[in-house]
């Protein structure tokens, strides 16, 4: 059975839990008060409305918030959740509280390992994709998007945006704004398609995590050089980021946090 968790807390966002509720074949679902949703095989879910309280799903345990909250859900789209996944959120608008730091906007992520795509709304949105190889799109808003193994995209779009590819062979477009592209030690190969490192407010890649690499001076005279148009940064054990279309005169120490 396929699971996906959207998840706001103190603002606006959506929320699709997973749980008590099969769908079979092709359908249309308006939500009623305390229903959970999950999919089975490949089925078509179109939720709008709104409902009350009862437990949600999060972290892989249920927590019961009461019944005292209200949800407004609009414009949630589930399709072939048994193996190419496809989510869409648009202009969901989410309120409740609920005791958790999340900022507002939407987060879901993925238990499980199909060829998945996720597609965020204008808010801040947490997308943590599957096992597969996925496509993650943010759109709007300060998004954290996360891959875990598989060759993923993942695409920011407008706003100060947190990209992290995790294993595998990954694909990182920021987009508009000041973006964030994390790696850590174990996570292969990450490709950024668009750093931008001009200006005084800029992209930054963050090596907080990776083990291999001490400082700017080490990153500069031990791990990262020029291969044509691209600068590649040399982690040792497999991993690797290319840089693209960016020279080695362009970056500096304040392009990367260590």
């Amino acid at each position: 059975m396929a699971y996906v968790r959207f998840f706001n807390a103190l603002g606006q966002g959506g929320y699709i839990r997973a749980g008590d509720f099969d769908v079979y074949g092709t359908g249309e679902l308006v939500p009623d008060y305390n229903e959970t949703y999950s999919v089975v095989d490949s089925d078509t879910v179109l939720a709008t409305g709104s409902f009350n309280g009862g437990a949600y799903w999060y972290g892989g345990y249920i927590d019961d918030i009461g019944y005292t909250n209200t949800y407004e859900l609009d414009s949630a789209y589930l399709f072939d959740a048994a193996l190419n996944d496809l989510v869409w959120l648009y202009d969901i608008n989410v309120r409740f509280d609920i005791r958790d730091d999340f900022s507002a906007g939407v987060s879901f992520s993925n238990m499980y390992s199909g060829n998945d795509t996720f597609i965020g709304n204008r808010y801040a949105d947490y997308i943590e994709a599957g096992k597969g190889n996925d496509l993650v799109k943010g759109y709007g808003g300060r998004d954290v998007l996360k891959g875990q193994a598989g060759k993923d995209i993942l695409k920011g779009g407008n706003g100060d945006d947190v990209i992290r590819g995790g294993k595998g062979r990954d694909k990182e477009f920021g987009g508009k704004g000041e973006d964030t592209f994390k790696f850590n030690t174990g996570d292969d190969v990450s490709i950024i398609k668009d750093f931008d490192a001009r200006g005084t407010s800029h992209d930054v890649i963050d090596l907080s995590g990776l083990k291999s690499v001490k400082g700017w001076s080490d990153l500069k005279n031990n791990h990262m050089e020029r291969d044509g148009a691209d600068v590649v940064i040399d982690g040792g054990n497999g991993d690797v980021i290319i840089i693209n279309d960016v020279t080695l005169n362009s970056l500096d120490k304040g392009d990367f946090l260590f």
